[in-house]
């Protein structure tokens, strides 16, 4: 009842709207309130990265195989001394295929955080590619992409070549 003593009558709202697109707007945010309750439960609260966190390691964007090269080539043009890295080989398997162009960028050593991809210098001078997995008193543990367990050797500022910032991969 309203204040005057009339029955309370909702009220009517027109939309131009089509029918059916609330539900699929309602259904949308479910499922991504699912995923990021998900998310949230997958990284979990402590020093994790998500995939929203720029220290996430980077997706890598499919390309014609004739174009990686050149493509990264380009985005390492935008960022003052970064380099290329070509994966070669099942080294960086599961996540990046031999072929994958690395955009890597030198420095931001002390910004590192967990799930960083890096590159790092090897004993006998090569690149590889690392996930940082903890800070240590001492530098990063790093991991390889497959891998079970980390590195023997821990990461500090003289071996660490750069982020891995931006991926390109053929598509095949």
């Amino acid at each position: 009842m309203n204040s005057d003593g009339t029955p309370h009558r909702p009220q009517t709202i027109t939309s131009n709207r089509r029918p059916g697109r609330a539900r699929w707007h309602a259904a949308s945010l479910g499922a991504l309130g699912l995923l990021l309750v998900s998310g949230c439960a997958f990284f979990g609260d402590d020093d994790t990265t998500s995939p929203n966190d720029p220290a996430f390691p980077p997706l890598a964007v499919l390309v014609p195989a004739d174009k990686v090269m050149r493509s990264a080539e380009q985005f390492a043009k935008q960022h003052p001394a970064a380099f290329v890295f070509i994966a070669d080989g099942d080294e960086t398997l599961p996540r990046y295929a031999s072929g994958t162009a690395l955009v890597v960028e030198p420095g931001h050593y002390h910004a590192l955080r967990r799930g960083t991809t890096v590159v790092l210098r090897t004993p006998d001078n090569g690149p590889v590619v690392r996930v940082l997995v903890a800070k240590t008193a001492t530098g990063w543990t790093a991991r390889g992409f497959k891998s079970p367990t980390d590195d023997l050797r821990t990461m500090t500022e003289e071996i660490y070549l750069g982020t891995v910032i931006m991926v390109f991969t053929p598509r095949t």
